[in-house]
């Protein structure tokens, strides 16, 4: 397979992907068996001319063939046979199935894990299941009850539920792709492979998780909404014996894994009571700014980004002070609203969301 890297062509674009490559690698389009999008940019400095800068990976009829014409080109490698790393199971037996404690994006994913290689997890979440905690959401955002666990912050997929559906990362991981496969098997728009600022709003997301939901069960495993973990119990040695939900039923456990997020503040305290190592993480300073999109669009592309038929523009401001401490925009999302997300009683939160298409006339950093 070769990766072919700095494949530019205007906005829109007038001829198939398949064709540019072929040109770029002085060969036929039929000589093309498979071709995959790494990347996705959009290209902007010689506004008002647009270009977007593709990479691909391409797999020939005969690669021998075409690598021997262009392998003194810099923007063609060649690159060798390799396979993702598998997660690789544990060689001790259970004795009894493996709880996860949340179903936001790091429960989710250690349930599919386990799920996946036959562990048939159970997994605790103290909110609501999706549909249900969307209606208490959209009644409270109406001036409705607050309801301490179904909220923005608590229920089925996490606080990212409705917020905006980010697939960015700041590291670089072979697992990566796979995670974003794992989104467009459950409904996830194909795009996000390879665009640049991967998005699925928080309207395709509410399907996404009911889906990744529906694949654990389907696999063996179970999840159970308002059901939360009051107690983790161990025995003399320090291992994991059982954990308590809502503070009656006791379920058998030696393997716990918590994805229980930032605001699930008692089940902190119980743990650190409980004396249980906690570890603090560094945060980071960031900065909001509001713009309408229109602004943002003519500031990047020259035009309304539906005039050329892009997505609408977003941009990143980094500041790195000479003590070695940076500030830098955050959760920008073009489309971005902002939302009441809080989790307790008396306690004032609030974050934004956006929809797939973006298009609520805001842009927010």
């Amino acid at each position: 397979m070769l990766r072919v890297l700095n494949i530019r062509t205007a906005v829109p674009m007038k001829k198939p992907l398949e064709a540019l490559v072929a040109k770029k690698l002085r060969c036929s389009r039929s000589d093309i068996s498979r071709l995959i999008i790494v990347r996705r940019s959009i290209d902007a400095r010689r506004k008002p001319r647009i270009y977007f800068v593709f990479t691909v990976d391409v797999e020939f009829v005969d690669e021998s063939r075409v690598w021997k014409r262009c392998r003194d080109n810099k923007d063609v490698r060649q690159l060798a046979e390799s396979s993702a790393p598998d997660i690789r199971p544990g060689t001790q037996p259970l004795t009894h199935r493996p709880i996860v404690i949340g179903t936001g994006p790091s429960g989710l994913a250690a349930a599919l894990a386990l799920a996946e290689h036959g562990y048939a997890p159970i997994v605790f979440e103290r909110g609501c299941d999706v549909d249900t905690r969307t209606k208490d959401v959209e009644d409270f955002w109406r001036g409705g009850p607050f309801k301490a666990s179904s909220n923005v912050q608590f229920g089925e997929g996490g606080a990212g539920t409705f917020s905006d559906g980010k697939l960015t990362t700041r590291v670089n991981h072979p697992l990566l792709r796979r995670i974003l496969q794992t989104f467009v098997d459950a409904g996830a728009p194909e795009d996000i492979l390879y665009a640049y600022n991967p998005h699925v709003g928080t309207d395709v997301l509410r399907r996404v998780v009911k889906n990744m939901r529906h694949t654990i069960e389907a696999q063996g495993g179970e999840v159970r909404f308002s059901s939360c973990v009051t107690a983790i119990h161990r025995d003399d040695s320090g291992r994991i014996t059982s954990v308590t939900v809502n503070g009656c039923d006791e379920y058998p456990a030696e393997l716990v894994v918590m994805g229980i997020g930032h605001s699930a503040r008692d089940t902190y305290y119980m743990l650190h009571d409980q004396g249980i190592t906690l570890e603090k993480k560094p945060f980071a300073v960031g900065v909001r700014i509001e713009h309408s999109q229109d602004v943002i669009d003519r500031a990047q592309y020259g035009c309304p980004a539906a005039d050329l038929g892009l997505e609408p523009a977003d941009y990143a401001l980094v500041y790195h002070s000479p003590e070695g401490r940076s500030c830098y925009s955050f959760c920008m999302c073009p489309g971005r609203v902002v939302v009441g997300a809080s989790s307790e009683e008396g306690l004032v939160v609030t974050s934004g969301r956006s929809l797939y298409r973006r298009d609520s006339g805001l842009g927010i950093s």
